[in-house]
């Protein structure tokens, strides 16, 4: 879908939506959300749901487009001047004034941020939601528009796949999509929104980490994979393998062994619950196919050898992230949820692969 047409979606929204926009449920909001219980490496155990998303109500509309979301080009000088500007002590006072404040409030906040055009404080507040709210794709697209209004595309992605996989309205996709032609010519020719993966798909968001990590977006890809290991019960060792892995690629041998303990946890976790849950079988077989146990156990051999000195200076064997952008050779395109850290693990998984 063209900016253009999305233009008219936005136009629809501000109509429609702003109304609801700071009143939505009152009743429900009037005390601060309480974070998600638990941290990166020990989130609060999820319950077993293949598909955990809820999906929106009418009265909670995303935010609305910027009017001259067609027209993003010609917004990013003024905006990133007009940011430039920005009162900074001011915007940083605001963030903490709300960091209390009930969502309603940081939302109706973040949506003045957005349409007056200050695109950093509207990220971070939407930001603050999305950490109270993991499951309500608002605030994840809303930041996702605020990223992109700032010429950030790669933040813009990872926030509007998340947004995409939770939410059920056709705006979150048609904007998802809009970004792409943007990562094309700044990551890759080949770059996609998905690798044949549905939108609520619990593998959706560890496959995009995965692509990310190796077309060189760390910093994506750690969102991305913090998310899945959170609020994806299915796919939560494979998330914690692809931490364990980016960390042994950083040489942080430390926390890649916490990672993939963490994974040989989940993993068998899953097969425990293979055998609880019959009707889910098939989708905890696929999960467990896409990593196998030995691999997380050679990874745990692998790195306490590095911690005892066994091994020093081990070659990296394999994927190989992208240094320089773009890169025209497909470097994203990926069917693989696990990052392989091996030439082995990455033949293996190539073979098993079936979409």
């Amino acid at each position: 879908m063209s900016f253009r047409t999305l233009t008219v979606i936005g136009l629809v929204w501000l109509v429609t939506a702003l109304p609801d926009q700071t009143s939505e449920a009152k009743s429900t909001n009037d005390k601060p959300s309480a974070k998600t219980a638990g941290t990166a490496l020990c989130p609060e155990q999820a319950t077993l749901d293949i598909n955990p998303q809820t999906a929106s109500s009418p009265r909670q509309q995303p935010p609305n487009l910027p009017k001259d979301w067609n027209l993003s080009h010609k917004i990013l000088t003024g905006s990133v001047s007009k940011f430039q500007r920005a009162d900074k002590e001011r915007d940083r006072k605001t963030i903490i004034r709300l960091a209390k404040a009930n969502d309603d409030t940081v939302y109706g906040e973040a949506n003045r941020a957005l349409k007056s055009g200050n695109y950093e404080l509207a990220a971070k507040l939407y930001e603050l939601l999305s950490e109270r709210k993991p499951n309500d794709p608002r605030y994840f697209y809303g930041a996702g528009i605020a990223y992109h209004m700032q010429g950030n595309d790669y933040d813009a992605f990872s926030n509007l796949e998340i947004a995409w996989h939770l939410g059920d309205l056709p705006i979150y996709a048609q904007t998802a999509e809009s970004i792409i032609p943007f990562l094309k010519n700044k990551v890759d020719d080949q770059f996609k929104l998905t690798f044949q993966y549905d939108a609520h798909d619990p593998a959706l968001v560890v496959n995009a980490g995965a692509r990310c990590w190796k077309a060189g977006l760390t910093k994506q890809s750690l969102q991305l994979f913090g998310y899945a290991l959170k609020h994806e019960p299915l796919y939560a060792q494979i998330a914690a393998y692809d931490l364990g892995v980016n960390a042994e690629y950083r040489h942080d041998y430390k926390l890649a062994l916490k990672y993939y303990k963490w994974a040989a946890a989940q993993s068998h976790r899953l097969e425990l619950e293979e055998k609880q849950f019959p009707l889910y079988s098939g989708k905890i077989r696929k999960s467990l196919k896409q990593l196998p146990t030995f691999y997380i156990e050679q990874a745990c051999a692998d790195v306490e050898n590095e911690l005892k000195g066994n091994v020093h200076a081990s070659a990296w064997h394999g994927w190989v992230q992208a240094q320089s952008l773009p890169k025209h050779w497909c470097s994203e395109v990926c069917p693989l949820c696990a990052i392989s850290r091996t030439r082995k693990e990455y033949e293996a998984g190539l073979m098993d692969f079936k979409p």
